[in-house]
């Protein structure tokens, strides 16, 4: 019986909506169409006080004395964050006096060490909305829905679509024939050097869970996050050409670059 009634309120709405003088596209605009909200963490790098270029680092760890003093810029206890583990990559996510924190471990494949680590601290208040998109699709339909708030294409929908039509594939299985990840590359003179190839990794759902590729200044990684009901929630993208070493460990780059793409729902 609930459910009838929530059948009923919704077309109740709509018959009210219409009633009001709203067209039928305007109702489906206000019914699908949602944000999706933007921070980049350059917005808080001053050149001036590299202490802000601390809240984006990055290093390779070669032991575990390295790993923990690493995530001691970050946290003091690993307990207080939420810890995702997924293919080769370990991510700690949480709060720390105000902030957010971000931090990614990425074994190379088959072994322990040495890991590429990013540590981020950053804050989402100040966010942009880039883009609207029909909350009503799932899976990889939500990218061929991403629009610019304007109704028009959106200019960075290659950044993070985690895989391009023009790419060549090499897909590869568990012995359940599941998808764990595939190797992707394209032609760099007709595609441009950016995204021209890389490895994107599937979470144990078979979704998409990051992306490890090249672009021009450098590589980065792209990590993909999903709500309760697995429905994409969050894109956050990260790498790059750093601003400088840390003072006092040149072995750790200070203002790496950090990007999130928050979807609204």
């Amino acid at each position: 019986m609930k459910k009838a009634n929530s059948i009923l309120v919704f077309f109740l709405s709509a018959a009210m909506l219409l009633g009001c003088g709203a067209t039928d596209t305007e109702y489906v605009n206000q019914a699908q169409y949602k944000e999706v909200r933007y921070v980049s963490i350059f917005d808080s790098y001053d050149p001036k006080d590299e202490k802000t270029m601390e809240n984006g680092m990055w290093t390779k760890l070669e032991n575990l004395e390295d790993e923990k003093e690493f995530l001691s810029y970050f946290f003091t206890d690993p307990s207080d964050m939420e810890v995702t583990e997924e293919a080769n990559a370990k991510l700690y996510m949480g709060t720390v006096d105000d902030k957010n924190v971000f931090v990614a471990l990425m074994s190379y494949e088959d072994t322990e060490y040495p890991k590429d680590a990013y540590g981020f601290k950053y804050s989402l208040d100040n966010y942009t909305v880039v883009a609207k998109y029909d909350v009503t699709k799932k899976g990889d339909e939500v990218y061929d829905t991403i629009l610019s708030p304007d109704g028009s294409d959106y200019h960075d929908l290659d950044t993070i679509k985690p895989l391009l039509d023009y790419q060549e594939k090499e897909y590869f299985k568990d012995a359940n024939g599941k998808i764990v990840k595939i190797k992707y590359d394209s032609d760099p003179f007709e595609h441009g050097t950016y995204n021209s190839t890389g490895i994107l990794y599937y979470d144990s759902r078979e979704r998409p869970f990051y992306r490890d590729y090249m672009i021009t200044s450098g590589g980065r990684r792209c990590f993909y996050f999903y709500d309760g009901r697995g429905a994409l929630s969050q894109i956050i993208d990260l790498g790059g050409m750093p601003y400088k070493g840390l003072k006092g460990n040149d072995d750790i780059a200070i203002g790496i670059d950090f990007e999130v793409y928050m979807f609204e729902r």
